[in-house]
């Protein structure tokens, strides 16, 4: 179900399409709770405000979230100990952290768009008494103007391709801890 039900979110089986933009001031704009779903912006913006924590929160099964337009929030895509997850043709902008896998194995962050992330644009980070986020595929992703592009810390065997990271203030890559990445 979609709450509260008033939200501009129409679903269609598994298909969750935004008909609307989305302004909010909750701790998390979109919680998603149910494995196997679709969450499509359809373009429309998802926006916090500069209060909200979270724009889209995560820790599912085979969950894809694309074409949402996310603004700030202080982490725009936060998917936490989760895998088969596919975040594709997102935008984040205005967020400290734009993307970040915590403890997450066998996803795919692809096609996104992240731009003025005050710390860094894409983090795959460990959580508490994990062993990082590997695996992961990161691929065709742009970010522009963050303090650091990607970020890998303790988190081993990623893939990352055909990123285009442009005037990263601290690095464009940054690893910590991380081996067998490619």
């Amino acid at each position: 179900s979609v709450y509260p039900p008033t939200a501009p979110i129409q679903r269609n089986g598994s298909l969750y399409t935004f008909t609307d933009n989305i302004y909010t001031t909750a701790d998390v704009g979109i919680m998603i709770g149910k494995d196997d779903v679709t969450l499509d912006g359809a373009g429309y913006v998802l926006d916090g405000g500069g209060v909200s924590s979270f724009g889209i929160q995560l820790s599912l099964t085979n969950v894809t979230v694309k074409n949402v337009n996310i603004h700030a929030f202080s982490l725009g895509i936060y998917v936490e100990g989760s895998s088969r997850d596919i975040i594709v043709g997102d935008n984040a902008t205005a967020c400290p952290y734009g993307i970040e896998l915590l403890a997450s194995s066998d996803n795919t962050v692809a096609g996104n768009r992240v731009t003025n992330s005050t710390d860094c644009g894409i983090l795959l980070c460990q959580g508490e008494g994990s062993s990082g986020s590997p695996n992961n595929t990161l691929t065709g992703n742009t970010l522009t103007n963050d303090n650091v592009g990607i970020s890998l810390s303790q988190s081993s065997s990623n893939f990352l391709s055909g990123n285009t990271i442009m005037a990263s203030n601290n690095a464009a890559i940054s690893m910590s801890d991380s081996s067998n990445n490619t």
